[in-house]
């Protein structure tokens, strides 16, 4: 998510809010809804930065969550119709 989008959508959420209080203390997420890897958003900084990022890789990890997605379902249904929330 860009840092202006992210910001955007926290204020409109903000404001959301204090239009409904019963939104209050409640968690949401914020995303674009479509999966990206850590190596991906990796290369993209690195390439951003012109620096040659590489990621270290081992199998020390135990539990390691393979997939995660975020969900904005939630959000959704509480956004009042936000170009940037929806």
């Amino acid at each position: 998510m860009y840092i202006e989008d992210a910001v955007e959508a926290q204020m409109l959420f903000a404001r959301r809010v204090a239009d409904d209080p019963t939104l209050s203390g409640e968690a949401f997420n914020f995303s674009y809804g479509a999966p990206i890897e850590v190596r991906e958003i990796l290369r993209r900084i690195s390439a951003l930065s012109g620096k040659n990022l590489e990621p270290v890789l081992t199998d020390s990890v135990r539990s390691e969550i393979r997939h995660m997605r975020l969900s904005s379902e939630k959000r959704r249904g509480s956004s009042g119709g936000s170009r940037v929330l929806d």
